[in-house]
């Protein structure tokens, strides 16, 4: 089970935290789904879904990240 992908150590976890009903109630209604949907759905499923989700608009946030310019400093000019 340590090869499993979503099994690796998570920085922004905390240790020792739980997950219980509520917060995957809120993690689901987060991902723009129903009470309809939500109750439809096994606690895997809702668990696969609201991990697709975060990890399908992380991918999306770091591509439209704008490219910042900033003007040349002399010290640019003389390294050049």
């Amino acid at each position: 089970m340590d090869d499993y992908p979503d099994n690796k150590d998570n920085e922004d976890w905390e240790e020792g935290r739980e997950v219980d009903i509520d917060l995957l109630y809120q993690s689901g209604l987060q991902a723009g789904m129903s009470f309809d949907m939500i109750s439809q759905m096994t606690t895997g499923n809702l668990v696969d879904y609201i991990i697709s989700f975060n990890r399908l608009h992380e991918i999306k946030a770091k591509d439209d990240k704008e490219v910042k310019i900033r003007d040349a400093s002399q010290a640019d000019f003389d390294n050049f």
